[in-house]
C-alpha cells in the first residue's frame, strides 16, 4: 500500500501533458517473461512512417530504472529494499528528487529552478494519513514554507473516504484555500461508486462515477458542471482480461489496446479521423 501511494505522488514530475505522447510505466507490466525494456513507435496516422518515442527500461524485479524520450533522460535510484530513493531528470529541465524512508514518514526533495519542495508523507500501518508540502528557495527565502497539506480520511474497513487539500498563499499563509474530496463505496462488494471533488466554494468542480459488471470495471464517467462537459471511459474485457480502455471527450477519443495484460497500442482520435498511434514493443530479458 505504502509503494503504491508513493509512486502515485510521482507521476505529476514524468508524465507528458498529452497523455498521448507518453505512456510511463514505474513498474514492469506482469508477465510470464521478465520485461526489459518497452519501446513506443509513434506515427501521425496510417500511412505516416513511425518513430522512436519513449524507452522504459526495467531492472529483473520490474523497477523503472531508465525512462528515455528524444528531449531526454529521467534515471530511477533504488536502495536494496527496492525502495525508490533518487530520480535524475536530463533534457529540456534538469530536476532532482531524492527520497528518504523514516517509521512512519517518507520525504522526498524536488529541486528545480532554484527553488526546493520537500513533501512529508504520514503513514499508520502503511496507510498514508497525511502529507504536507513545503518550499524554499529564490524569493521565498532560504527557510521552508508550508505550501499544501492534505489530510486523508478511512471508514472502518480502511478505504479512502476523504480528502481535505489545503493550500497556502505565500509568503503569508493566513487563510488557506481548501478543497475537499469525497468517496462512496457500495456497502456489500466494497467498490468504489463515485468520487466528488468539491471547490472552495462547496460547489462541485468534478463527479466521477464509476460502474462494474462480473466484479470488474465497465465505465467511468466524469461530469465537470461548470463546463457542462462530460467525459467517459469505458473498459472492456475478453476471456476475463482487459481488452480495451476507450476514453471520450467531445470530439477527441483515445483507444488502448491489450494483449495478455499488455499494452500493445493506442490509436488516438479528432472525430471519426485517427490523428496519431502508439504501437508499444517488448524485450525481455
Amino acid at each position: 500500500m505504502r509503494k503504491y501511494f508513493f509512486l502515485l505522488s510521482f507521476f505529476f514530475l514524468f508524465l507528458s501533458a498529452n497523455a498521448v505522447e507518453a505512456q510511463l510505466f514505474m513498474q514492469a507490466p506482469p508477465y510470464k517473461k521478465k520485461i526489459k525494456q518497452i519501446i513506443e513507435w509513434n506515427r501521425k496516422g496510417l500511412a505516416e512512417k513511425q518513430q522512436r518515442g519513449a524507452t522504459s527500461s526495467f531492472d529483473r524485479k520490474g523497477n523503472l530504472t531508465l525512462y528515455q524520450t528524444p528531449q531526454g533522460k529521467s534515471e530511477y535510484f533504488y536502495n536494496p529494499q527496492g525502495q525508490l530513493i533518487k530520480i535524475r531528470e536530463e533534457g529540456i529541465q534538469r530536476r532532482l528528487t531524492q527520497i528518504s524512508y523514516r517509521p512512519k514518514i517518507v520525504i522526498r526533495e524536488l529541486s528545480f529552478h532554484g527553488k526546493v519542495y520537500k513533501t512529508e508523507s504520514y503513514y499508520r500501518n502503511s496507510i498514508l494519513l497525511e502529507e504536507k508540502t513545503f518550499v524554499k528557495g529564490m524569493e521565498l527565502g532560504p527557510k521552508f514554507l508550508l505550501k499544501e497539506r492534505t489530510l486523508y480520511q478511512y471508514n472502518q474497513l480502511d478505504s479512502l473516504s476523504q480528502e481535505v487539500h489545503y493550500v497556502y498563499a505565500l509568503p503569508k499563509k493566513k487563510h488557506p484555500e481548501k478543497r475537499k474530496t469525497v468517496y462512496r463505496y457500495h456497502p456489500k462488494t466494497k467498490q468504489l461508486q463515485e468520487k466528488t471533488y468539491l471547490d472552495t466554494d462547496g460547489s462541485i468542480r468534478k463527479n466521477s462515477v464509476f460502474r462494474y459488471a462480473q466484479g470488474k470495471l465497465t465505465e467511468q464517467e466524469d461530469y465537470f458542471p461548470s463546463e457542462k462537459r462530460l467525459v467517459r471511459i469505458n473498459y472492456l474485457y475478453q476471456a476475463g482480461k482487459l481488452w480495451q480502455k476507450i476514453y471520450k471527450d467531445k470530439n477527441k477519443k483515445n483507444v488502448w489496446v491489450y494483449a495478455d495484460d499488455r499494452l500493445v497500442r493506442l490509436r488516438s482520435y479528432f472525430g471519426d479521423k485517427i490523428f496519431q498511434i502508439v504501437d508499444y514493443q517488448y524485450v525481455f530479458y
